[in-house]
């Protein structure tokens, strides 16, 4: 069951590695945090009349204004269409960004002042809107430029968001002139978008005409050039590969690798018979030269007289012995006529050598001639051909570039064709009116719907401010969110106060043990798991619990928190240091001695501990009057006392004076583990919990937090919804 919100804001308070560490420095400066939905269910009906108060004064303005102050509104709309470049728009191209600025631009046009001067200028107005220009006439001569500056005001245009549309509204207070002046200022539209387009369309097609011109002229210009190329170059031909000095080059070049082959041929040659001239062994003659000298004529006499002889000698031998003188003349005569035809064949054989070798020189100094002959005109050629290349690729520059012209040319003209088509359009403006101004039906200013909400805004908005700065200024503590607003300040739970819990609440000091299904004992639960875990978690044992102010309820909370951890099987020691006004001995209905005087004085702890109705609680009560001494707090005897009962119980817990009106905390914050301070609702000031949050942070002990006491639902919050959803809840657990 939720009773009471533990919230944790902050974090723990005061860094303390040991009980006499020092701790950080808590602000004492409010925050100015407020919560709405507090604020809200605590002003709830105030917000309620305010909204009624203000849809009444809505609804009072709106007639008023609708008597004395009526607007009357009117609207146009214009279509956009993109460039008008081909007679079919369908087909035209959009660029995005120039179709956004150009219809900005025409909005700003609509309420430029050359057009609503213009409009000014219209007697229209004198007729059907006297009461608008009678407003800037003086002497009977209409102030324009005091009007125009009204129209101003009254005329406004904007492109539609997502749209090719241009809303115009002109307004005005009579419903019949503002029809009259949204014409005018229409027309004064239209007029200067038909000048300013026709204006455009002659600057265009005077630019498309010097365009050509100018293309006409470097037409002329550049066949001219292509003229006098040819001329000077001598040109019959426009492809280089079809001209005279092409083939005849190509003639050249074959002839020259042809004579090359040969002039190869003949010295390789002529190197091998002067390689023979220069051999030590003699020449060496081939087959060829050879087979030539076998046929010479005498070469020829001497073989035939040789075979004569050779026959003669054959038929004498059929008669004659091979001793025989005929048979030995005829054997000298052929071996004579032999000798005679090898020197003979030596001879012709050197001779020939010698005439070819001679002849190989004579071929080789014609070929010579020949290759040098052909490389010179070669040379000439070749230059020839390099002129006519250069020549060829300025006359193929200067067709390209003739037939760009003639293209550029072609397209100009088809753009002077369509300029005067598309002048022709409806569209050819790029604006036009889709819906033309008219006498207005509905009042623009003012509105029911308008001005009743808007009344209610302001009015419940005042109020909300007017609640807020009351918050803000009121720093008394009402609830938990109050405490967290502290810088550095936590929070260690909520008690609601006895009237707000829907159980009857006999006794608030001894709820938990007398009534323990309340939501108040809901709370001291949810206060007891916030304490033990913070402890448990720096192991302490003993807790001071410290009232910020009297009648704080720190000894209801003292003895409740006791109780708590008491029921929870733990064994406690409650001891009441308030020896100013102490109160335990009567909520537990025990004798006031002996107590803390008496132990103090030398009593032992078994002698002043007294037991109580729970077996695991013992209470040492303040002690007889005359054995209380103030200064005693601050003696060792106390301290001796609490370490006595820490060592026979799980925990310690003191109650104590309050803080702002004695200085008993402080001193008993030294010997301590741990301390918690009480504030009670609207009882303490936020800078008062944070001073005294910064003076316990300051002490030894770790400074755990602050509880809130006696917390009422007037705060705003859910504190009273939960306390009845908790009750229902255990309600219905009992049954």
């Amino acid at each position: 069951m939720t009773i009471a919100s533990t919230s944790t804001n902050g974090s723990l308070n005061g860094s303390h590695g040991s009980p006499q560490g020092g701790g950080s420095q808590i602000g004492t400066k409010a925050a100015s945090s407020v919560d709405p939905l507090r604020v809200l269910r605590k002003y709830k009906f105030v917000f309620v009349i305010a909204a009624v108060v203000g849809g009444i004064l809505g609804a009072v303005a709106n007639t008023l204004l609708a008597e004395y102050r009526p607007k009357w509104s009117t609207p146009v709309i214009y279509k956009c269409y993109p460039p008008q470049t081909r007679p079919n728009p369908e087909q035209s191209n959009i660029d995005g960004e120039e179709f956004e600025r150009f219809m900005a631009t025409e909005a700003a046009m609509m309420v430029s002042e050359n057009v609503l001067r213009q409009a000014i200028e219209n007697p229209r107005l004198m007729n059907e809107a006297p009461k608008w220009i009678e407003r800037h006439m003086t002497g009977g001569v209409v102030d324009v430029g005091q009007a125009v500056l009204e129209l101003e005001e009254q005329v406004g245009a904007r492109v539609i968001a997502g749209t090719d549309l241009i809303r115009m509204t002109v307004s005005w207070r009579d419903r019949n002139e503002v029809a009259t002046l949204a014409e005018v200022v229409n027309a004064a539209y239209i007029q200067d978008l038909r000048r300013r387009g026709s204006r455009s369309t002659t600057e265009r097609r005077e630019a498309i005409e010097q365009a050509i011109q100018g293309l006409e002229t470097d037409f002329n210009q550049a066949d001219s050039r292509r003229t006098e190329i040819v001329t000077s170059r001598k040109m019959d031909f426009l492809d280089i590969n079809q001209s005279q000095e092409r083939a005849e080059m190509m003639i050249v070049l074959s002839s020259m690798q042809e004579i090359g082959l040969q002039l190869e041929a003949v010295l390789s040659q002529k190197a091998e018979m002067e390689a023979q001239l220069r051999n030590p062994g003699g020449l060496q003659f081939n087959d060829t030269l050879r087979s030539q000298v076998e046929i010479q004529p005498l070469i020829q006499n001497l073989r035939t007289q040789v075979v004569f002889l050779e026959a003669q000698r054959l038929t004498e031998r059929e008669r004659l012995s091979e001793d025989n003188p005929v048979i030995r003349r005829i054997d000298d005569q052929i071996a004579a006529i032999e000798r005679s035809l090898t020197q003979e064949r030596e001879k012709l054989m050197t001779e020939m050598f010698q005439t070819q070798l001679d002849q190989l020189r004579l071929v080789e100094q014609q070929l010579r001639a020949q290759m040098a002959s052909l490389t010179e005109r070669r040379g000439t050629l070749g230059l020839r051909l390099q002129e006519l290349v250069y020549a060829e690729t300025e006359l193929n520059d200067l067709a390209m570039r003739m037939a760009q012209i003639l293209e550029l040319q072609q397209e100009f003209e088809t753009d002077l064709r369509m300029i005067d088509a598309t002048s022709q359009l409806t569209t050819a403006s790029r604006v036009d009116v889709i819906q033309s101004p008219r006498v207005p039906t509905v009042m623009s200013f003012p509105r029911l719907t308008i001005l009743v909400p808007a009344g209610v805004v302001l009015v419940v908005g005042l109020a909300a401010g007017g609640a807020y700065l009351l918050e803000m200024i009121d720093q008394r503590v009402k609830s938990p969110a109050d405490i967290a607003a502290l810088p550095s300040v936590r929070v260690l739970g909520m008690v609601p106060h006895a009237t707000e819990d829907p159980s009857r609440i006999d006794t608030p000091e001894r709820v938990f043990a007398e009534q323990p299904l309340t939501a108040m004992s809901e709370s001291y639960r949810h206060v007891r798991g916030a304490v033990l875990k913070r402890m448990k978690a720096g192991g302490f044992k003993t807790l001071l619990v410290v009232p910020a102010m009297p009648g704080s309820g720190a000894t209801a909370v003292a003895s409740n928190l006791a109780e708590s951890l008491a029921a929870a099987e733990n064994r406690v020691i409650l001891i009441d240091a308030n020896i100013r006004r102490p109160r335990l001995h009567e909520v537990f209905g025990l004798p006031i001695g002996p107590g803390v005087g008496e132990a103090l004085a030398g009593a032992s702890l078994s002698e002043v501990a007294q037991k109580t109705g729970n077996p695991n609680l013992r209470v040492i009560t303040s002690g007889e009057p005359g054995n209380r001494q103030l200064e005693a707090l601050a003696t060792g005897a106390i301290a001796k006392l609490i370490n006595q009962a820490a060592t026979e119980a799980d925990f310690v817990i003191l109650d104590v004076a309050p803080a702002t009106v004695s200085g008993d905390a402080q001193s008993l914050a030294q010997v301590v583990d741990s301390t918690m301070l009480v504030a009670k609702a609207f009882g303490e000031t936020r800078g008062q919990i944070g001073r005294l949050s910064r003076e316990l942070d300051e002490q030894p002990a770790r400074y755990l937090g602050v509880l809130v006491n006696a917390a009422r639902s007037a705060s705003g919050g859910y504190l009273r919804d939960n306390l009845r959803a908790g009750h229902s809840y255990t309600a219905k657990a009992k049954g």
